[in-house]
């Protein structure tokens, strides 16, 4: 079964490269008035196709081009742009982009003798022929350009001169190492955070929420405890794929509006998971003071001063980050934001079972391979829905300047023109660690519970740095937007099975293990615990994950 699963995942990948093998390549373009002689001035992103004519890397090595504007024109056979009177020769056009196939304004213009062709368009485009032989006609440079960098470019004056290149790019940036750490530290903490609370939520009585609170004490009640008993059901997992997908073609069509929206959620969400992070830390803070009585609903519980100024802090750093966002140093708040966000998802959400895990990563499987590699072939600009909202933007192009912030952001080190070319950033969905991490705290529950001496919590959290590495391969070799769940999924999915045939626990972790299974016979006097296939286990060979809490645990069981 492991190597069925293992030749589909190649072929997958396989698949997915070859739809999915670039036809282009990011190229930068500097410009400046004729009549100067300094130095270049801005720069700005084109994408031209190589087979063309290929680009210099370096500027000492381009030529350098007078630009002739014929940008209200198409440029077309039938253009009437061209004339004896147009001096293209030796020069680069700037023409509309449609009516026509870029081979076609390629012929055009070299037929006039111009050294290179620069197609105005409204969204990012990668030139290439209408058929293989035309390869073998063109001999000139095709590039496009965005209509407002055109536009900046035209106002050097009425003369200008340019120059094109494409710089090498280095196939490591060490952001991606930031990128990997940021990854496994939010799996691990999570998912380990998810079995050390669930144990200890199943071990109290539920009577214990019920007491009054002393005067020393934070009256939590431990409800959150509880939320493994959550009626998380095969049905509202589909229900929820379906919500997740139509949300994701919405912010495609209507991304200037929807962006705002995701922006506040995110502060909301960032807000409640620094404090749920923080808050143990917090609570060791000797100020024990209570809000007096009063009838206000949500303060009704009179909470400690000491709460409410910590949630008055995390909701200060979420709004600075929402008023900053834009700012170059946004970005290590976002992830600080986003860190927080995915552990306390990973610590509170509890899927029940295997099977539920497994259905939704096998949904979510095919949502991330569909959104990003099938989709550029069904939307008319032959854009891929994920990465443009991804990175920014939509089928009409974002007039916004906002960037989704549901996602880790680490600034590019390397040398890249993706730099210029609105992609500054390394990033990593938040999606890509959340869906692997609700795997990886389910498989450490079971560890504590059933003794398994963190053995498959340890083989996830490897297997779903394995899977990330590959991610980072995938992404370098293809030059493109990578869906992390091709890999992490299948990577994380077959070690847990792997691990369970071997073992013979595969039923167990595929149906679940109950509090009640568990701990049926915590109230008698034998200090022992029920393993998955009802078989007793002693107290002292309970899983040692977490042996400081499994101590404890462990003292409160005998007393009972």
């Amino acid at each position: 079964m492991a190597q069925t699963l293992v030749s589909c995942i190649l072929f997958i990948a396989v698949f997915c490269y070859r739809i999915n093998k670039v036809h282009g390549e990011d190229g930068v373009i500097y410009s400046r008035q004729s009549t100067h002689t300094a130095d270049w001035g801005d720069h700005f992103c084109i994408s031209f196709d190589p087979q063309f004519h290929p680009l210099p890397e370096e500027k000492s090595q381009a030529t350098v081009y007078s630009l002739v504007d014929l940008s209200s024109d198409h440029g077309c056979f039938n253009s009437s742009a061209y004339s004896n009177d147009t001096k293209v020769k030796d020069s680069v056009v700037g023409v509309a982009r449609g009516v026509c196939t870029f081979s076609e304004k390629a012929m055009m213009a070299q037929r006039y003798g111009a050294a290179g062709i620069l197609i105005v368009s409204t969204q990012k485009v990668y030139p290439r022929a209408n058929q293989t032989s035309d390869y073998d006609t063109v001999k000139i440079i095709v590039a496009s350009i965005s209509e407002t960098d055109y536009a900046d470019i035209l106002r050097e004056g009425p003369s200008i001169d340019v120059i094109m290149i494409s710089p090498k790019t280095s196939r490591f940036d060490p952001c991606t190492i930031v990128i990997f750490l940021l990854a496994m530290f939010c799996i691990s903490v999570g998912g380990y955070w998810a079995g050390t609370s669930s144990v200890q939520g199943a071990k109290k009585p539920k009577s214990s929420s019920k007491k009054s609170t002393r005067s020393g004490e934070d009256n939590r009640s431990d409800d959150a405890e509880d939320d493994e008993d959550l009626d998380i059901t095969i049905p509202k997992v589909i229900i929820f794929f379906i919500m997740v997908c139509a949300f994701l073609v919405l912010l495609y069509f209507f991304y200037e509006y929807l962006v705002y929206v995701v922006i506040g959620m995110f502060c909301l969400a960032g807000t409640v998971g620094l404090y749920s992070c923080l808050e143990p830390l917090w609570d060791r803070i000797p100020w024990t003071s209570r809000l007096p009585e009063n009838r206000i609903p949500i303060l009704s519980h009179r909470p400690l001063y000491r709460n409410i100024l910590l949630g008055l802090l995390c909701m200060g750093v979420a709004i600075f980050w929402g008023v900053q966002r834009n700012e170059s140093y946004a970005w290590v708040i976002q992830d600080i934001l986003g860190a927080a966000f995915c552990v306390n998802i990973l610590k509170t959400l509890k899927l029940p079972n295997l099977k539920i895990c497994v259905v939704l990563m096998v949904l979510l499987f095919f949502y991330d391979i569909f959104f990003v590699f099938i989709t550029p072939y069904i939307t008319s600009s032959g854009e891929s829905i994920m990465v443009k909202v991804a990175t920014g933007g939509s089928s009409s192009g974002s007039s916004s300047g906002e960037q989704i912030p549901m996602v880790f952001k680490v600034p590019r080190l390397g040398s890249s023109p993706m730099k210029v070319c609105g992609l500054p950033y390394s990033l990593l969905g938040f999606g890509d660690i959340i869906v692997p991490g609700l795997l990886v705290s389910y498989n450490y529950r079971f560890d504590v519970r059933t003794g398994g001496r963190c053995l498959y919590f340890v083989s996830t959290v490897i297997a779903y740095g394995l899977g990330l590495i590959a991610t980072f391969c995938a992404l370098y070799l293809m030059e493109k937007g990578q869906p992390a769940l091709l890999y992490l999924v299948p990577f994380t999915l077959i070690t847990t099975f792997v691990i369970g045939c071997i073992r013979g626990e595969a039923g167990a972790l595929w149906s679940g293990v109950t509090k009640q299974e568990i701990y049926k016979k915590k109230d008698s006097s034998s200090p022992e615990t029920i393993q998955a296939d009802g078989a007793a286990k002693p107290e002292d060979q309970t899983s040692n994950c977490s042996s400081s809490s499994a101590g404890s645990e462990s003292e409160l069981l005998r007393k009972k």
